[in-house]
């Protein structure tokens, strides 16, 4: 079983300290292609849990790089995650009818039901939440290299994707301003 499985019993008296490291591999079905899996991702970190009234605090520090697909170049990107965490579990409710609305405390708010809690899928889903929406794998790349006809390598007008444009003529054989 896994190291961030807990019974209740064992936060009942007093606070449960954690080290953990995450295993890409058994998160597999939450993490899709979101994450590359070579060179492999190394996650870990600190949590403190402890029972308060009737909820469960997680606390803690997610620390560990993974890579992912730079959104310029396609190459890896090591994304570096040094974050903190914080969970709150609750018994899940029982509604007898109707709709109810979040509000904004219900966002960092987890359900449980029964004992043993597993903590592993809810801190792959804050791994998830660190992957940047655009990763780039440099602040200076420049994305995927494209050759353009009448533009050699390295020319300056290159910059822009509208430059082959001045390499155009129209149809009357006449070329175009620059």
């Amino acid at each position: 079983m896994s190291e961030l499985v807990i019974y209740l019993k064992q936060i009942l008296e007093a606070p449960l300290e954690l080290s953990f490291e995450l295993i890409p591999a058994r998160a597999a079905d939450r993490l899709g292609d979101l994450i590359l899996e070579d060179p492999p991702a190394r996650i870990g970190g600190e949590l403190r849990v402890e029972k308060i009234q009737g909820s469960i605090l997680v606390e803690g520090r997610l620390q560990g790089y993974y890579h992912v697909s730079c959104s310029r170049c396609l190459e890896k990107a090591k994304i570096e995650v040094d974050s903190p965490l914080r969970l709150v579990l609750l018994p899940t409710p029982r509604f007898t009818h109707g709709e109810i609305e979040l509000a904004q405390d219900d966002l960092d708010t987890i359900y449980y039901d029964g004992d043993p809690i597993d903590l592993e899928p809810h801190l792959w889903d804050q791994v998830i939440l660190s992957i940047p929406q655009q990763p780039i794998c440099s602040l200076d790349c420049k994305g995927i290299p494209v050759s353009l006809p009448g533009v050699t390598q390295g020319d300056s007008a290159c910059e822009s994707g509208f430059a082959v444009l001045k390499t155009l003529s129209l149809p009357d054989g006449s070329e175009t301003r620059r």
